[in-house]
């Protein structure tokens, strides 16, 4: 089925907090005009930032508490709805949510979720040691990973997890959702893509991977266990193939 013959409702979660002030309103920009809707949790603001007024399609939400990256998954989608999660540090390229769910769809999307960021781990270890899928390089073909980047997925709104699963999980919801994603059967999918689809809006503040991940902590080197190598398709090539206009543009 092709993105133009459904008529599903495209929306956005992103979450934020201050000190990412510099780089949220051209995350914004970048994917405003392409979906209907823009859910924005503003994570430790006391108030709406007085610029987001300029948008007639963002939904500020000031949470009753600091959700940190897990408030990408406050927001609820309609089961059937086109849920594109976002990180507040990106700038997304102004076909992203047309070329990712097009992609989507010729898979399919009530088995897979899909993102530009992918890995596969080396089976066996306790690391992080892995094959990564960069979201600003060329992928010439989809392929099967256990861990997306979840800045960069897109999938139907069933097969985004409940707040209450993520809740736990600040600061490793990638390995979280990718652990949801394994208990309910659906694959994830590393998007076929040319060079630059995402790229990264300089930003000199703190980040989660130097403060946190780096560090291989063991809750989340448990829950990687859980899901690393398990998917009967992991490394498996579908979907067509990206012709060589489709490479250079």
């Amino acid at each position: 089925m092709k993105v133009g013959d459904r008529m599903n409702l495209r929306r956005v979660h992103m979450a934020t907090f201050p000190a990412r002030a510099g780089t949220l309103e051209a995350s914004l920009r970048s994917l405003v005009t392409q979906v209907d809707e823009v859910h924005l949790v503003l994570n430790e603001y006391a108030q709406i930032p007085a610029f987001l007024a300029g948008f007639d399609n963002v939904n500020p939400i000031l949470p009753d508490i600091d959700y940190k990256d897990v408030g990408k998954f406050l927001p609820k989608a309609g089961p059937d709805d086109f849920v594109f999660l976002a990180d507040d540090d990106l700038r997304y390229h102004p076909q992203y949510c047309d070329w990712m769910a097009e992609m989507a769809c010729d898979i399919g999307l009530e088995q897979h979720v899909f993102g530009l960021h992918g890995s596969i781990y080396r089976q066996g270890t306790r690391s992080r040691k892995r094959k990564l899928y960069y979201y600003s390089k060329l992928l010439g073909q989809s392929v099967c990973v256990d861990e997306l980047g979840t800045g960069t997925v897109f999938a139907l709104g069933k097969n985004i997890p409940p707040l209450e699963f993520m809740l736990s999980a600040q600061k490793f919801v990638d390995v979280r959702f990718a652990k949801w994603c394994s208990e309910n059967n659906l694959a994830r999918i590393c998007v076929a893509r040319p060079r630059k689809y995402i790229q990264t809006i300089r930003n000199d503040g703190p980040s989660i991977y130097g403060t946190f991940t780096k560090n291989n902590p063991s809750i989340v080197l448990d829950e990687m266990g859980t899901y690393i190598g398990k998917s009967p398709f992991l490394g498996e090539r579908l979907g067509r193939k990206l012709g060589l206009a489709e490479r250079i543009r």
